[in-house]
């Protein structure tokens, strides 16, 4: 059920996005609850995962196939009132204007502000261009521009905000960090979170449209045990840690896709350290995981398995 006050709730909702080619889906929601309070949120998964379709479900482009959607008490899909103080940037162009200026003349005409736009993430130079004319980089800095110059934002939601993106990293995260303290909820999903970790948000994943934990920074507090997967595609740590979440022995779990090194890095509390490994071990071994190593995250000491080992015994 949803907690008093609650800025964004989402009740066992199930939902297909519109993401790929010809509407066609990428992903989807398989019974997502979730609530969030103003401040920044990261979202940890692909648009196969349920991420595309979270994003169009915040923005209110349409309801779940079931479920509630609930945004200041109301459903976005319902109220062109709502949908008017949440910024999105989707997983599809929505710049259709014949300029840029024309685009952020026609936001702010439909919000009542935000002529600014381009001018607070320095972007003013684009401003006489022609949408046809904008590479995919600075086509969607444009959309990050106008999705965040809301002065009074319920919801920013942001697809993916860092990928094929010219805004300086500083001064996004700047404006990212304003709006989260003046009483919005700031959602931004993400496949990586490398160049989020700058960021102090509230950071979770979804794997196969179900949430998976939650962790700050992904930092997990007290005793913490890392486990090292070579994971090309971050798979296997999104299956190891939705599986692990439910184990009791265990205070937290979260993870991290290393992309340059096709590994992933599944960290986990407890408080008991040695029960924890053989939790640890006992799902990796289920799974057939493919881990490197399992150690404390302290670095001290290790157990290492190349990926034939872990699979030994099949």
């Amino acid at each position: 059920m949803s907690g008093p006050g609650r800025l964004v709730s989402l009740e066992r909702v199930f939902a297909r996005d519109e993401a790929g080619p010809h509407g066609a889906s990428r992903g989807a929601l398989r019974g997502l609850d979730l609530e969030l309070d103003a401040g920044l949120h990261v979202v940890l998964g692909r648009p196969e995962d349920g991420t595309a379709a979270l994003v169009e479900l915040l923005a209110g482009d349409r309801p779940p196939r079931s479920g509630s959607v609930r945004i200041g008490g109301r459903d976005p899909a319902r109220s062109p009132a709502v949908r008017r103080r949440v910024g999105v940037v989707g997983p599809r162009s929505a710049l259709v204007a014949p300029t840029v200026a024309d685009g952020v003349a026609h936001a702010a005409m439909a919000r009542g502000e935000g002529a600014d736009a381009l001018e607070r993430l320095g972007l003013a130079g684009l401003a006489s261009r022609r949408v046809a004319s904008l590479s995919v980089a600075e086509r969607r800095s444009v959309e990050l521009a106008i999705a965040l110059a809301s002065a009074r934002p319920l919801v920013v939601v942001l697809f993916e905000p860092l990928a094929a993106c010219i805004v300086e990293r500083a001064l996004l995260f700047e404006r990212l960090t304003t709006i989260a303290r003046g009483g919005a909820a700031v959602v931004l999903t993400a496949s990586s979170c490398e160049e989020l970790l700058a960021l102090e948000a509230t950071t979770w994943c979804l794997t196969g449209g179900r949430r998976v934990g939650d962790a700050s920074q992904l930092a997990v507090g007290g005793s913490e045990l890392s486990v090292w997967l070579r994971d090309p595609d971050a798979s296997a740590a999104r299956a190891l840690a939705l599986e692990l979440s439910a184990k009791a022995e265990l205070t937290q779990v979260a993870w991290r896709w290393l992309e340059g090194e096709s590994a992933s890095v599944v960290t986990v509390g407890a408080r008991d350290l040695d029960l924890a490994a053989l939790v640890v071990a006992e799902v990796a071994g289920s799974q057939r995981a493919p881990v490197l190593a399992i150690a404390p995250a302290s670095g001290h000491r290790a157990l290492r398995a190349s990926a034939r080992e872990a699979h030994r015994g099949e």
